[in-house]
């Protein structure tokens, strides 16, 4: 079985780390907070070509692939992509500026679901499989 490994999920991860730390009661306070988060997720699809590049293509849904690498030998297997990451640091409920934390009234004025700020250490580690080949597209 053949293994590539994919950095493409990176930036989707990012984002879910931020999310998910902001998943927190409205009422508490702006103040940086130490968080240890970790998550996973696999899929199954079959590769394809996309307009920006390469794509997997699920029964559900469809996700680009951000990656350097001629994956033209793949399109039409179907892989396996394994990604799973921690995060380890410190989450702010509110963008930072100037370097510090905005607190008080800039805090309140950050609209809800907007991304904070996160600083520490944030692992990922992605690999693919290909698991077999896909049926022919009518």
């Amino acid at each position: 079985m053949k293994s590539i490994a994919l950095g493409s999920m990176i930036s989707l991860v990012l984002f879910c780390v931020v999310a998910t730390a902001q998943q927190t009661d409205p009422q508490q306070s702006a103040a940086p907070r130490s968080q240890s988060l970790s998550g996973a997720k696999t899929i199954v699809g079959c590769l394809e070509r996309s307009p920006d590049g390469f794509a997997v293509r699920t029964e559900t849904d469809v996700y680009p692939l951000n990656t350097e690498r001629d994956l033209s030998a793949y399109v039409g297997k179907k892989v396996q992509l394994s990604q799973s990451w921690t995060a380890k640091g410190t989450v702010m409920a509110s963008p930072m500026a100037g370097g510090m934390p905005q607190g008080g009234e800039a805090a309140a004025a950050v609209p809800k679901g907007k991304p904070g700020a996160f600083s520490g250490d944030f692992h990922v580690h992605v690999e693919g499989s290909v698991v077999g080949e896909c049926a022919p597209q009518p």
